[in-house]
């Protein structure tokens, strides 16, 4: 047995706009946190502690603009999956549509097919005429 699967484009597309929030959060701290790399050391003074204090805040912040970038990059490549994604299953339910158009207009060009659906329909009324004339018992109705 095959599995099946159902994707909702929509949704789809309500995520690849929350993740447009997700980038600006992400650029907008980046930003803030290079800005504080750029004001320099903290002035804690120069004696040992102070200077260990400093160098271990500089490390610090370093590692949060180096997890900012990669969280920034990240979104972005999800961004652009997320539209290759919408931009396929697009392209597909326009496949499906152009294919149920086309099939539709092949069907309604031959000539014999309303016959013989008119004949069809003829067909199935017959068969069921004998079914409808008994009650749910089973019993023949009076006629």
């Amino acid at each position: 047995m095959g599995t099946q699967t159902t994707v909702d484009v929509l949704r789809l597309e309500d995520f690849r706009r929350s993740l447009d929030g997700r980038l600006a959060e992400a650029v907008s701290m980046l930003e803030r946190a290079t800005d504080l790399t750029r004001a320099g050391r903290l002035p804690l003074g120069y004696f040992h502690h102070a200077t260990a204090a400093a160098e271990h805040h500089e490390t610090l912040r370093q590692a949060y603009v180096d997890w900012l970038t990669q969280l920034k990059q990240a979104v972005e490549v999800t961004i652009v999956a997320t539209d290759a994604i919408i931009a396929s299953y697009r392209q597909t339910e326009g496949g499906i549509t152009a294919s149920a158009t086309e099939i539709e207009e092949r069907l309604g060009r031959q000539p014999g097919l309303e016959v013989a659906m008119r004949g069809a329909a003829a067909a199935l009324a017959a068969l069921a005429e004998p079914l409808m004339a008994r009650d749910l018992d089973g019993e023949r109705r009076n006629e």
